[in-house]
């Protein structure tokens, strides 16, 4: 009897697999449904950014089309600003759906090839090595690919309102033709340049060594992606440069593609040819890396399946009453999950551009006393939003269980010393070089003032805190969206406008230095003193609640 679609093995192991992709293999239901939110917003922020693009884009084509217009004047017709304009915006149209599929792909980078658990399940069961391997492939090509569609469907209207000219050298049909394999052509390039990476990395790097490549990899691609943001938005104003042929472009994929297109419209110049034969050089080289780490793969599983037992693996020696487990438990799941590493990767990525854009202009002193102010309070609302998504919800009876009145100060402690760390030290430490190479030995004084400030920050955060990190639900719609960000603008321009008032001060008057050290550690032991007592007191939280909902005051906690 023959079986039916769904009975069929490779059915059921890409569904199975696509499922997982679309969950990140790392959430409960719950979790899962915020997810699938998050994604389908993600499409129709898409759907809507390329009604937007157009809307914006069409004031522009018709003012090139009337122009440039002989209406009997006798003028000389001039067909170079839309030309100009066609290379800039093109290379942005081709930008648009690479960077979407660069994101998804490197987001589910870890799920790209058979995992130990894949395997240690999997294998057993009646089914070959080959399915499961083909299976895997087949799920990630049908998840990026919703993404690649619906980013190319969104640009339709935007090719169809560039092309549809009087000024256009062909068809509207060749020109959707051509710009439809150049562009397919990136995207589908974007992900095989990434699973060729990956799939090195699980062949290359050793075992004990994987997941810190793994998570450095992952972490350098977003961050890489939300820096590209700003300079891909300046693509439309580059079409003089690549009309002459300037080699800057050579390191932009998005242009290469854009050659293929050039091409196939019949525009043989070298600078073209050039750059689509590096397209095709790249496509050729990413192609056979990711086919031949699958074929590696395929042959030599174990790679997969045996891991050896590293430091990482040991249980964490109990101290001060079993409280050290916060910190690893923090540690571990920012490291290993790819939602909350998205999360706090492109939140703090965006401060790090926005940073990066205001020395482009110059480095003055003014803005290395902003950057430190701006940076810190970007990680720390990046960190914040990471703690507060749930990863298991149907394992925080931990907790719940070992919750002792005598340890909940100490545990809440471990979160604060994480936001410290990453959303304090870290900016700074990163920053220091800038500003001393801009400030010289004044850059102790930005440094110290920015530092107390950060504690002074933090505390204030965590002054309500009351959850184990991960563990209690989210409900994302508790406030309207316009007011969180305008209360995050207002945060963010009172912080640092103070920020550097204070260190302005002090570089000045040396003894102020000292004061306003004085007044900040001061402030900060302040804030920590209560923050510790009402942590004694209060119970932790494993539910959010909703505005909607009677909360009970509590009062016999304080």
């Amino acid at each position: 009897m023959r079986r039916t679609l769904d009975e069929r093995p490779w059915y059921q192991l890409t569904t199975h697999f696509f499922r997982e992709l679309f969950d990140f293999g790392m959430l409960s239901d719950a979790g899962s449904d915020a997810v699938r939110r998050m994604l389908i917003g993600v499409v129709a922020v898409t759907l809507t950014f390329g009604l937007l693009l157009t809307r914006m884009y069409l004031g522009k084509y018709v003012a090139l089309s009337e122009l440039f217009h002989d209406w009997g004047t006798g003028y000389k017709l001039n067909r170079e600003p839309y030309h100009l304009a066609i290379l800039g915006d093109g290379a942005l149209v081709m930008a648009f759906p690479m960077l979407i599929v660069g994101f998804v792909v490197v987001l589910v980078s870890s799920s790209l090839f058979p995992n130990e658990i894949d395997c240690r399940v999997l294998l057993p069961l009646p089914v070959s090595k080959r399915v499961v391997f083909e299976s895997k492939a087949l799920a990630v090509m049908v998840f990026a690919s919703l993404f690649a569609l619906a980013a190319h469907v969104a640009m339709i209207p935007v090719v169809v309102l560039m092309w549809n000219s009087r000024w256009a050298d062909h068809g509207l049909v060749a020109q959707l033709g051509a710009h439809a394999v150049a562009s397919l052509g990136g995207s589908i390039v974007t992900a095989l340049v990434i699973m060729a990476v990956a799939g090195a990395l699980l062949i290359c790097v050793p075992r004990s060594r994987l997941q810190a490549a793994s998570i450095a990899f992952r972490g350098a691609c977003l961050c890489g992606l939300v820096l590209s943001i700003p300079l891909v938005l300046r693509l439309p104003m580059s079409g003089a440069r690549i009309a002459s042929g300037s080699p800057l472009f050579y390191v932009v994929p998005p242009i290469w593609f854009l050659g293929i297109e050039q091409l196939l419209l019949g525009k043989a110049t070298p600078y073209f040819v050039r750059l689509a034969q590096i397209a095709a050089g790249t496509a050729v080289v990413s192609s056979a890396v990711a086919l031949g780490s699958y074929v590696f793969l395929y042959h030599r599983f174990e790679r997969v399946i045996f891991r050896p037992r590293s430091g990482s693996d040991r249980v964490p020696r109990e101290r001060r009453g079993g409280t050290a487990a916060i910190g690893p438990f923090i540690r571990a799941t920012l490291t290993r999950s790819p939602l909350h590493q998205a999360v706090f990767v492109i939140i703090a990525a965006c401060g790090a551009g926005l940073v990066l854009n205001s020395f482009v202009g110059g480095w003055d002193p003014g803005t290395a006393i902003w950057a430190p102010f701006a940076l810190m309070l970007v990680m720390n609302v990046a960190l914040r939003a990471a703690l507060v998504l749930p990863i298991e919800l149907r394992a925080n009876w931990i907790f719940r269980v070992t919750e002792d009145e005598a340890t909940r100060a100490e545990e809440l402690n471990a979160v604060v010393r994480t936001m410290i760390f990453l959303g304090v030290v870290l900016p700074l430490a990163m920053l220091f070089p800038v500003e001393w190479v801009v400030l010289g030995p004044r850059a102790i004084h930005c440094t110290s003032i920015a530092f107390l400030c950060g504690l002074v920050l933090v505390e204030l955060q965590m002054a309500e805190w009351k959850r184990i990190p991960f563990t209690c639900s989210y409900a994302p719609s508790k406030q309207f969206v316009g007011l969180t960000l305008l209360i995050g603008v207002a945060a963010f321009v009172v912080f640092a406008a103070i920020g550097s008032r204070l260190v302005s001060y002090s570089v000045s008057h040396p003894v102020g230095w000292l004061a306003v050290m004085a007044i900040l550690g001061a402030v900060s032991l302040y804030l920590r003193r209560e923050r510790l007592w009402v942590a004694r007191r209060a119970t932790l939280m494993f539910e959010d609640v909703l505005p909607n909902e009677v909360e009970p005051l509590k009062l016999s906690e304080f």
